[in-house]
């Protein structure tokens, strides 16, 4: 990715250099040198409008159902990844909290934050796992949640001080009244 990276960047100041070394006059380069930034503004402007994303979204889902059998869905919308919500990556270390539990005795759900699937060193990547599934260090969790609580439980170590912040974090959410858990 970085040699990838600095190719990049060679390829653009040799284009760089190659446009504004035939320029034989003043007025020549200054205009190449409006034509630059204009389009590097028209790039950002592109880049930040909503309504490009909009009509690019619109083009871009038009022909993947026109070409390709995929199933096109906005799944930033679908998970509600606004309001502070998001899906992350844990990769578990041995001194992580959630190292060595059962999903069950780990009792996300009710912090509010739901395990989407874990991918198992033995066992590869499990989708929606049982309360039975074991966490073990090497593992890595995919989860969804409010970032804040995701970011505590991926600080959280497996000591007493990270029991007390799991009964704080359950604490917190059964009072902001955010979700009820419905109990099986």
């Amino acid at each position: 990715m970085m040699l990838l990276g600095n190719a990049g960047l060679v390829t653009i100041l040799a284009s760089l250099l190659i446009s504004f070394s035939g320029a034989t006059d003043s007025s020549g380069t200054w205009q190449r040198i409006g034509l630059l930034f204009g389009g590097l503004g028209a790039l950002l402007f592109s880049a930040r409008s909503k309504y490009v994303d909009r009509v690019m979204s619109k083009a871009i889902t038009a022909g993947l159902n026109r070409f390709t059998t995929l199933d096109v869905a906005d799944y930033a919308q679908l998970l509600q990844l606004t309001g502070g919500f998001g899906v992350i990556e844990l990769k578990v270390e041995e001194d992580l909290w959630v190292a060595g539990k059962t999903l069950e005795e780990l009792d996300l759900r009710r912090e509010g934050i739901a395990v989407l699937g874990i991918e198992l060193e033995q066992q590869g990547f499990v989708g929606v796992p049982v309360g039975t599934t074991q966490v073990e260090a090497g593992s890595t969790l995919v989860l969804y949640g409010h970032t804040e609580h995701l970011a505590a439980l991926g600080a959280r170590r497996s000591d007493d001080e990270g029991d007390q912040d799991h009964a704080a974090a359950l604490a917190r959410h059964r009072s902001s009244g955010r979700g009820a858990v419905v109990e099986s």
